[in-house]
């Protein structure tokens, strides 16, 4: 079962602020805060608070979750530094059961502050000062759904300013309902609902990217299970080349193919090989493409190497003696067949290496400069 979301609020709007706000906005800003206690506990989230005093935001936020009367037991979670008592809250006594009481081990409530906010579900910001700003722009960074009220000033307007469409998970209609001077008895459930909407989004691109991976992981299978497969169908022709049961144009056949099975073989297990170490290619591979790249590679350099071992057996020398000639051509085939057959494992291995190396085999292949135009070039030189 999923947790329910936890959302936490900061800022302050007390009476210090007024000669900043305005001291009806600081009074609709603390209205703001308690509505919005009472939407978080209407829409079934929990509440993170660190401070329980009448100067910061949390106190009427945590009176007006306690107010709406749909909290759940350990719905208030507390975050407060060991070494201090343990913090009074409003209504605590005959609402002990929402409150969850979360000592962290630092002394600082710094850090127990800012070590929280990867845990968060959302944020809302109100008013506040430098520690608000900090706040707002630790949680962009976790990329974390926030709801930044521009409309009471403080530094959580400074945060709205940094928002972005682009970048956050904020659509332009939340930006501009974050800046809207007007809050009615209907803005805290939107807020709230805005928070929600992003978390979502969070959500759905974190989905992606798991389907994503796993489409990977599939990717990497299918390449391995290629690979595997290819290189036992490779290695079957070693022991039915040597059998000596083939006629020799099956043999060649034979010797030809394996080579191009090797080469699939090595670029499909290469391709495994370099996603595992973490070496992304610029593109994400596909199996018919690392096949064709392998195929080729592996058909080049066993066409290289085969041709020029078969060259090299001698041919049947020219007889006028039918029998001669009919027992030499024999013997010329035999000869033909047997070295065929030794040069199967050979193949292999070099078309499984090519494919391995594909990249370094096709450099070298466009490097190779079949049409010599030096003689051209010189003859062009001395008649100028």
């Amino acid at each position: 079962m999923q947790e329910r979301p936890l959302i936490t609020i900061v800022g302050s709007a007390n009476q210090e602020r007024a000669s900043e706000l305005g001291l009806k906005k600081v009074e609709i800003a603390q209205q703001a805060a308690k509505e919005l206690g009472w939407a978080i506990a209407e829409a079934n989230c929990r509440l993170l608070v660190y401070s329980t005093q009448p100067g910061f935001i949390e106190y009427y936020t945590i009176r007006g979750y306690i107010e709406s009367g749909q909290g759940k037991p350990n719905s208030i979670q507390i975050r407060y530094p060991l070494t201090l008592e343990q913090p009074e809250l409003p209504d605590q006594n005959s609402n002990e059961h929402l409150f969850d009481w979360r000592p962290d081990r630092s002394k600082d409530w710094e850090v127990s502050f800012y070590r929280s906010l990867q845990e968060v579900d959302g944020m809302i910001l109100i008013g506040g000062g430098q520690s608000t700003l900090i706040s707002g722009l630790v949680a962009m960074g976790y990329r974390k759904p926030i709801l930044a009220l521009a409309s009471f000033g403080g530094c959580a307007e400074k945060v709205w300013e940094a928002l972005s469409i682009e970048r956050d998970l904020l659509e332009h209609r939340d930006i501009t309902f974050m800046a809207s001077p007007k809050w009615s008895s209907t803005s805290a459930k939107e807020g709230i609902q805005i928070l929600l909407r992003q978390r979502q989004r969070r959500e759905e691109e974190a989905k992606q990217l798991r389907l994503a991976e796993l489409r990977k992981s599939a990717n990497l299978t299918r390449h391995a299970l290629v690979s595997a497969t290819l290189f036992l169908v490779a290695l079957a022709s070693v022991p039915i080349a040597w059998g000596g049961g083939l006629p020799y144009p099956w043999l060649l056949w034979l010797l030809f193919f394996s080579p191009v099975l090797g080469g699939v073989s090595g670029a499909t297990i290469r391709t495994v090989f370099d996603l595992r170490q973490g070496s992304l290619p610029l593109t994400t591979p596909s199996t018919i493409t690392t096949i064709a790249l392998g195929l080729i590679a592996g058909g080049v350099a066993g066409l290289l190497f085969i041709s020029a071992q078969l060259t090299a057996i001698p041919a049947v020398p020219d007889v006028t003696d039918a029998v001669n000639s009919t027992a030499l051509a024999t013997a010329s085939l035999q000869l033909q067949a047997s070295q065929a057959g030794r040069l199967v494992p050979f193949a292999v291995s070099i078309g499984f290496i090519a494919g391995l190396t594909l990249d370094a085999v096709f450099r070298r292949l466009l490097s190779i400069d079949v049409v010599s135009t030096d003689g051209i070039i010189s003859g062009s030189s001395s008649e100028a």
